[in-house]
């Protein structure tokens, strides 16, 4: 639920209906579950951008097997600009 945007308040009201679970107990869940997104994601930058790459590729390959063409360009466009193929941006 935290990855879908939803308030402490609303995860907390969610937990007490369908598990009958405390405020407090729910919180200590929160609280966990952000550690465990912090750990996800405390990745060094390169491995970042490499995994984003990877998930870019796959999807320009979709876009070209079902011909979106636009969305081939657009993910082109921010692969390159993710590797700094745009040293100078102000032309575009």
């Amino acid at each position: 639920m935290l990855i879908e945007c939803k308030r402490s308040s609303e995860i907390a009201a969610f937990a007490k209906e369908e598990w009958g679970i405390t405020r407090q107990t729910t919180d200590t869940y929160i609280t966990r579950a952000r550690k465990l997104l912090r750990e996800d994601y405390a990745i060094e930058r390169a491995d970042f951008i490499a995994n984003r790459l990877g998930v870019l590729d796959k999807v320009t390959k979709l876009a070209m097997d079902s011909g979106q063409l636009n969305a081939v360009i657009g993910s082109l466009r921010l692969q390159a600009d993710m590797i700094g193929a745009y040293p100078d941006k102000g032309g575009r």
